[in-house]
């Protein structure tokens, strides 16, 4: 187990997108972005793998996504 925070770089736009999220939601920025990194962890865990929709960077097709 390692004790040190993991450090998050965020794009311009992301960055852009997670302060309209946290304030849409009423919650500090921090927040709001530990709340989609465990939302993302359920999908992870449900699928094994990472599923992303349209805005994925990686090589795995629509169909290997599903």
């Amino acid at each position: 187990m390692h004790a040190k925070p993991i450090p998050l770089r965020l794009t311009g736009e992301e960055l852009e997108r997670a302060w309209a999220g946290a304030q849409h939601e009423g919650r500090s920025a921090s927040n709001f972005i530990r709340m989609i990194h465990n939302m993302g962890m359920e999908q992870y865990a449900k699928h094994g793998r990472i599923v992303l929709g349209h805005n994925d960077t990686g090589t795995a097709t629509a169909a290997e996504q599903r």
